[in-house]
């Protein structure tokens, strides 16, 4: 099967026949489906046409283009609303959580079961969400490092347009320096503080992060594991319960 999760920055392309190994690509959201399809190429032209086709994300306009753009494809009727009778929650309402938020907490789920998990997704969005006895808890939401250097670019008259930095001083000497700084070690200490906070309640619970700034910031959180396919494993988990459960 083929997954498309369609992010806010990016969409995850992934073909897949057991859940667990994949074939990858990234491309960037804003571009429109057919340009992206052309892209990717082969072996993805080959795959569209014999491959059942599962889309979802968290851009509703992008989603609603793949599967016009897709309509001579198969796509198989599914529920992603399927994911809170797999994982009991009070998220109110329950289809306001994000897609991305569910498929990362039920590959992590598939990993711990009856154990604990902080889950962190460091995207568009930063999400931390915890994971315990086969419930999910609840979480945070906090802006991206990319998102917090947009928001001081457009909200100020002077503050300059900046693309998250590789060597951040600890103190900054001019403005940029300043504003990478802040917005860095802001973020890594928020993200400890909620590894700390975890890990006083479950001693012995699963750090995982994912998500496109992941691997600029695992080596500030030791504790966590680094996992780039936990959301497609939980989509192809989410996709196989709902289809399986809508044959019964």
């Amino acid at each position: 099967m083929i997954l498309i999760s369609v992010g806010n920055t990016h969409t995850l392309f992934a073909h897949t026949r057991d859940g667990i190994n994949f074939c990858t690509a990234r491309l960037s959201t804003a571009l429109a489906p057919a340009a992206l399809r052309q892209t990717l190429g082969e072996p993805w032209t080959r795959w569209w046409q014999q491959e059942e086709i599962y889309v979802a994300g968290v851009v509703p306009a992008a989603v609603r283009a793949w599967q016009e753009e897709l309509r001579d494809c198969r796509l198989p009727d599914w529920d992603p609303e399927y994911f809170h009778l797999l994982l009991p929650n009070t998220y109110t309402p329950p289809q306001s959580l994000g897609f991305d938020r569910r498929c990362c907490l039920l590959g992590a789920w598939q990993e711990v079961g009856s154990g604990a998990a902080l889950v962190i997704d460091a995207g568009t969005a930063i999400t931390v969400d915890t994971l315990a006895a086969g419930h999910f808890c609840g979480g945070w939401i906090l802006p991206g490092l990319q998102s917090q250097l947009d928001c001081l670019h457009r909200q100020t008259a002077q503050l300059p347009r900046l693309l998250p930095a590789t060597d951040i001083p600890r103190l900054g000497t001019d403005t940029a320096g300043c504003m990478q700084a802040g917005i860095w070690h802001g973020v890594v200490a928020t993200l400890r503080a909620a590894i700390d906070n975890f890990r006083a309640e479950h001693p012995h619970g699963a750090v995982m992060l994912t998500g496109g700034d992941a691997q600029r910031l695992h080596p500030q959180l030791p504790t966590s594991r680094q996992d780039p396919l936990l959301l497609l494993r939980g989509f192809a988990f989410l996709v196989q319960k709902s289809v399986n459960t809508s044959k019964t």
